[in-house]
């Protein structure tokens, strides 16, 4: 109804969602509603040309993921002629009203996170190599600073001695004949050694014969490999030679913008989302948005029991385990929720041990073939399906 009623005002009304799939979804079911009442509806896809976005984007009542509307956005103010865009006007712009889907993901969670276009560049393959084989000589607390919170890693002064020691050359920050400084190639190779792990921040991607092809970015939010996606400054080359990859060619950021600055140029701005009263204060800073909750219209009746805490992960799984035993005498589906391909993958293992099969539904690509199916049975009687949190907002 909002998405109709201001679309009266003759500019487009966007429904933003979390991936293609809800996109699509939701395009399906509520656009015949809009063309009933007379108006257009589009859908943007990845994968579409530009022509087929700009005919989309024309539209009354607009349906597309927030990632494709940052980086359409980006593409507009790379243009070199009007002609080249694909937004509403043709001035790399957009106005008017948009209402966003899981809003506190889109305008919160992942809002820290800019989008980025970027080039790619020739990478010193040698400097990676050599920089990944010192950072793993070098000792935390010694020679480097980890700082956990903001995923960064700082050289000591004994740190940077050592460096320009084992290197030969009077200072890291000295420009070589290759145009570069080694300061940025050995802080790089220290966080892809100390703040990126595998499985949890990223996953090998391989071909069909197994070998491995590169390094893929895992969504922190969704569990999914994020395609196309590469962390900028070599820190994705970084990572490759961590992991003894060819390293690629690294990107060059030429255009950027976060969800923050790109959302804030609507007009009118509203969401929707079964979870933002824990970020109420943080979307009315932000945004200007008030919450007001929606009573839902039976009591609730899920049982919500305290958190418990132990000390280890080892007590933490055992006790998962008898607490899915007791589950499924009952006779019950069991979900249970992890924060990482890793840990899924280490909850299957301890379930195995016990007898019990599991589903595991997690970003990891050879799982990616039976995920509906794998969806479709984990409501059926003592089925248990171990999941990231990709489980959640659509899929």
């Amino acid at each position: 109804l909002p998405a109709y009623v201001n679309a009266l005002t003759g500019k487009s009304s966007f429904v933003i969602t979390v991936n293609d799939y809800l996109a699509r979804r939701d395009m399906e079911k509520m656009g015949q509603v809009h063309r009933f009442l007379g108006l257009s509806v589009g859908l943007i896809q990845s994968g579409m040309s530009e022509e087929q976005r700009r005919k989309a984007y024309a539209c009354d009542v607009v349906y597309v993921t927030n990632s494709e509307l940052g980086f359409d956005y980006l593409r507009d103010h790379l243009a070199l002629t009007p002609q080249q865009t694909v937004l509403p006007g043709n001035a790399g712009e957009f106005d008017g009203f948009c209402v966003v889907d899981e809003a506190d993901s889109v305008l919160i969670d992942e809002a820290r996170t800019p989008l980025i276009i970027s080039k790619q560049v020739p990478a010193p393959a040698n400097k990676y190599a050599t920089s990944n084989q010192l950072a793993a000589a070098l000792k935390k607390d010694i020679h480097y600073t980890v700082d956990l919170k903001n995923k960064n890693a700082v050289l000591t002064e004994q740190g940077y001695f050592e460096s320009e020691r084992a290197l030969g050359v009077d200072s890291l920050f000295t420009i070589g004949a290759d145009g570069d400084a080694w300061a940025p190639y050995i802080t790089n190779a220290v966080k892809a050694k100390e703040l990126f792990t595998k499985d949890v921040e990223y996953t090998i991607l391989t071909d069909s014969s197994g070998k491995s092809t590169g390094v893929g970015i895992i969504d922190s939010f969704t569990g999914r490999v994020l395609d196309g996606r590469r962390w900028s400054d070599g820190l994705h080359q970084s990572i490759e030679a961590k992991e003894d990859i060819d390293v690629s060619e690294q990107s060059q950021v030429i255009a950027k913008v976060t969800y923050q600055a790109l959302f804030r140029q609507f007009t009118r701005l509203s969401g929707m989302t079964g979870t933002a009263s824990a970020d109420a204060l943080e979307l009315e800073q932000t945004y200007g948005l008030r919450v007001t909750p929606v009573p839902t219209a039976l009591p609730v009746a899920r049982r919500d029991y305290p958190d418990v805490t132990f000390k280890t992960r080892k007590a933490a799984d055992e006790a998962l385990v008898r607490e899915v035993v007791a589950v499924i005498e009952d006779g019950r589906p069991c979900l249970i929720g992890t924060t990482s391909v890793a840990q899924s993958e280490q909850i299957v293992a301890a379930l195995a041990t016990n007898d019990i099969s599991a589903e595991l539904l997690n970003a990891s690509p050879k799982n990616a073939p039976r995920e509906s199916e794998i969806i479709a049975q984990a409501g059926r009687a003592g089925v248990v399906t171990v999941a990231t949190n990709m489980a959640g907002r659509g899929t």
